[in-house]
């Protein structure tokens, strides 16, 4: 499968981009956009392997939700060097996100709080898992994350 394009940036730097697909920030911290449902359908965008498991099923799916699963895959990555689930086809991956259990590899050993917040950004019920306030506000977050950083939201751009 496709991972995401990786290069080292200075002082550890984390960059998220989108191509266009996402809603701006504060409206998802005020929670705007929150609830929206979109259809789940063959044009669905984006590398499988990030995909929230309501999204691997025919139906609707809160797109807020799924991006928050998405940062939990993108974590785990961080954390352990591979996604959660990854199979051979994109069927047999989407079939894994939806049925399987989500591995916690014995190394490296996790705190109580990262894996808190990990488990719960990957929480199988949309329902379950938090909103993007709530993982601003984790403990985890609070001890170890650098929200003095900025936030830029930079319209998307259409080639003509």
């Amino acid at each position: 499968g496709r991972r995401p394009p990786q290069r080292a940036e200075p002082e550890l730097t984390a960059k998220l981009c989108d191509f266009g697909a996402a809603a701006i920030c504060e409206a998802a911290l005020d929670h705007e956009i929150g609830g929206r449902q979109l259809p789940v359908s063959g044009a669905t965008g984006g590398t499988p392997a990030f995909f929230a498991p309501e999204m691997c099923s025919p139906g609707t799916y809160d797109g807020i939700k799924a991006d928050v699963w998405a940062l939990g895959v993108t974590l785990y990555n961080m954390l352990y060097g591979r996604v959660p689930f990854e199979e051979a086809t994109t069927m047999l991956t989407m079939e894994a996100i939806k049925e399987g259990q989500v591995p916690w590899p014995a190394s490296p050993e996790l705190s109580a709080e990262c894996k808190s917040l990990l488990s719960s950004l990957l929480a199988k019920e949309p329902t379950e898992r938090p909103s993007v306030e709530e993982v601003l506000l984790h403990p985890w977050l609070a001890e170890h994350g650098s929200f003095g950083a900025r936030i830029v939201v930079r319209p998307a751009q259409r080639a003509h």
